[in-house]
């Protein structure tokens, strides 16, 4: 093909276009690149921005709850600080105390008393330390070993006697004399058996658990201390 005046301007027209549009191309292809470039950017920019947003929000909503059942925790501590002492079990039970007074078969008198008694285990609130902690929880501090017996009262007491011909009568100083000591007995029975001292730890424990559930606070925890 000879290349006349006329088509090498033709050529170069064509050139020229070609030449622009491939230039338009690359500088629309440049724009277009960049401006995903800004807007990735912009779309990063604001996921961190709203990350760091809900992680402040959720950090403010974890002290306000914290805050709150920390309050919570203080009003049990603060009521069961309130208390003198904790009666954690009555027990019942009966006894039968025997006495003679060793004389021979004229002189001789004999007693027998049937008992029925009551004894009560508290543990005195200075033994225990009540403590909000900083989670909102109630940290409830004390040795198992204060608690202990407060009383045994006998609610009845049936007498017999028998007692020969020249024999003489329990009087009634007598009587109550034996019913002391047969109080002493009971308390020294009672006291021996870890298994109501077990019972009134447990009663101890699940009143302080429950209390604190009717308040709102559902984390108790119990440490040894001495006293």
């Amino acid at each position: 093909m000879k290349f006349t005046r006329d088509n090498l301007k033709k050529y170069g027209i064509y050139a020229g276009v070609s030449t622009s549009l491939l230039c338009g191309a690359y500088i629309a292809g440049n724009i277009f690149s960049s401006a995903n470039s800004v807007a990735r950017q912009e779309a990063r920019v604001h996921e961190e921005l709203t990350n760091r947003i809900n992680a402040e929000v959720q950090q403010e909503l974890y002290y306000k709850t914290m805050e709150i059942e920390v309050q919570k925790a203080q009003r049990v501590v603060d009521a069961l600080n309130s208390e003198v002492e904790f009666v954690l079990l009555t027990e019942t039970g009966s006894n039968i105390l025997k006495h003679d007074r060793d004389g021979n078969w004229l002189t001789n008198a004999e007693i027998q008393l049937n008992l029925e008694y009551t004894a009560i285990w508290t543990l005195p609130s200075t033994k225990v330390a009540f403590v909000a902690d900083q989670d909102g929880a109630v940290v409830v501090q004390y040795n198992p070993a204060n608690i202990g017996i407060k009383s045994i009262d006998v609610v009845h007491h049936v007498v017999s006697t028998d007692k020969q011909w020249f024999g003489d009568a329990y009087t009634p100083q007598e009587t109550a004399a034996l019913v002391d000591i047969a109080r002493d007995d009971i308390y020294n029975q009672v006291s021996s058996d870890l298994s109501y001292r077990h019972e009134a730890q447990a009663n101890f424990e699940n009143f302080i658990i429950k209390f604190a559930q009717n308040l709102g606070v559902s984390k108790v925890y119990f440490e040894a201390r001495e006293f």
